[in-house]
């Protein structure tokens, strides 16, 4: 059975990860690249966190053991994923994140710890572009979730509501 230390990169298990979650991280990714710009969904299967994640979790919060940390990584920095993926790894990241359409598609970066059959360990970096049916594209989402915000939170008028009498 696999485990973190040596869990596969099978693009199956990735795109079931992506379904699951898509309808509620798309419009959140559109809005990350709204306020930050273009980047990549980083998704690590590792079993410690890595450093530049640590701040961006918030104050009290941990991590599950065998739990896929994620963050949206805007793409002035993805420097920080040099110690992890190596320069070449940033290089390839870079070309997908200016490729990619932030309006129709997200781009998704699984990070996975690797362990050798002699014991060397390494780390695996598997990216895709998801691009799916224009009704849930990221912006389309987006677009829905701000709507429904805005409806949930706007008063109504006096007449929308039946009066209460609590005496």
């Amino acid at each position: 059975m696999p485990t973190l230390d040596n869990f596969p990169d099978n693009p199956d298990l990735h795109q079931m990860i992506i379904m699951k979650i898509w309808s509620d991280l798309a419009p959140d990714i559109y809005r990350a690249y709204l306020e930050q710009g273009r980047g990549v969904v980083a998704m690590f299967m590792l079993d410690t966190m890595p450093d530049f994640f640590k701040d961006q979790i918030p104050e009290g919060e941990g991590v599950i053991g065998g739990s896929i940390m994620t963050t949206y990584i805007p793409l002035e920095r993805l420097n920080t994923l040099e110690d992890l993926v190596g320069l070449e790894g940033v290089l390839k990241i870079d070309e997908a994140v200016h490729r990619y359409d932030p309006k129709t598609s997200i781009m998704f970066a699984f990070i996975s710890k690797k362990v050798s059959t002699d014991g060397k360990r390494g780390v695996s970096c598997t990216g895709y572009e998801i691009t799916p049916p224009s009704r849930h594209s990221p912006k389309e989402l987006y677009k829905k979730k701000e709507f429904e915000s805005m409806r949930r939170y706007e008063p109504k008028k006096g007449d929308d509501h039946s009066l209460i009498n609590l005496n």
